[in-house]
């Protein structure tokens, strides 16, 4: 399982890649030093000094917009993400190509340097992983019970531009309060999707004076993803460059080639686990 794991969680936006991170270092072992963070700031959850002055549709409302109009991304039915995996001294790690389909249908492909080619494919019932070697040889499972919940909510993060949990009967948005960041008033709010019998939670810190998110954050803040550049395709922002940073240091950077907004797929590509070419 870990081989597998390791390869599918490497450079997906936002979620995926702070966990890739975290599962990274896990394998790495528990006992290995942690070196002295070169970013401190991107070290630790930032504590809250304040309730917060506004409402949380009033900062929802304020981060959409720093992405597009509600219109155009009440409209978006399926994304897809095609870029490059570097690692922390910008050596290239992985070629990805990731696709969201709404409800919460994906297929996310990552060919590393060495030819080893690994697909994760999630439709609205089943799952399977997959990994094939350089030889060719090709081997699938069906995935976990935790493995889909955990696709399942990725996906659902990703096709709704910060509203993601609204979207289950016991999926929660918490709006925790004022915080310092990066010297800046900013907001907390915590992302918790339903995981098996317990919740995952996402943080996620917004710029109190644009709306415009300034980090996502998981393992207690361990664990920082920050967005840089623009990309716009078909009238939504999306982020240029996502580096991720474990224990403030570097750990990977995700490079975006091109997003793909509403492109049609048909029922095989996201129900037969099969590797696309």
């Amino acid at each position: 399982m870990a081989p597998i794991r390791k390869i599918f969680l490497l450079g997906t936006l936002g979620c995926a890649a702070l966990c890739a991170a975290i599962s990274s270092d896990f394998e790495k072992g528990a006992a290995q030093e942690k070196p002295k963070p070169a970013f401190p700031q991107y070290a630790q959850m930032p504590d809250v000094t304040a309730e917060p002055d506004i409402t949380l549709e009033e900062l929802l409302k304020k981060a959409r917009s720093q992405l597009g109009d509600e219109k155009t991304l009440a409209a978006v039915r399926a994304l897809e993400y095609v870029g490059q995996v570097e690692e922390a001294d910008g050596k290239l790690r992985a070629n990805l190509r990731h696709v969201y389909e709404k409800p919460y249908k994906l297929r996310r492909q990552e060919t590393q340097t060495n030819g080893q080619v690994g697909a994760i494919v999630l439709d609205e019932i089943d799952g399977w992983m997959l990994l094939q070697q350089p030889g060719g040889e090709l081997s699938k499972r069906s995935m976990p019970l935790n493995n889909k919940d955990f696709e399942r909510n990725l996906a659902v993060d990703k096709l709704n531009f910060f509203e993601g949990p609204k979207f289950f009967d016991n999926g929660e948005l918490r709006f925790i309060g004022i915080v310092q960041f990066g010297g800046k008033k900013a907001y907390r709010v915590d992302y918790a999707y339903p995981y098996v019998l317990l919740k995952m939670v996402l943080t996620r810190i917004f710029d109190a004076q644009t709306g415009r998110q300034m980090a996502l954050i998981s393992d207690r803040g361990r664990t920082q993803s920050i967005d840089s550049g623009v990309l716009e395709k078909d009238g939504i922002k999306f982020p240029k460059t996502t580096t991720i940073y474990r224990d403030g240091n570097v750990s990977m950077r995700i490079n975006y080639e091109d997003i793909i907004v509403n492109a049609q797929y048909p029922k095989t590509f996201f129900y037969e686990p099969k590797l696309v070419d």
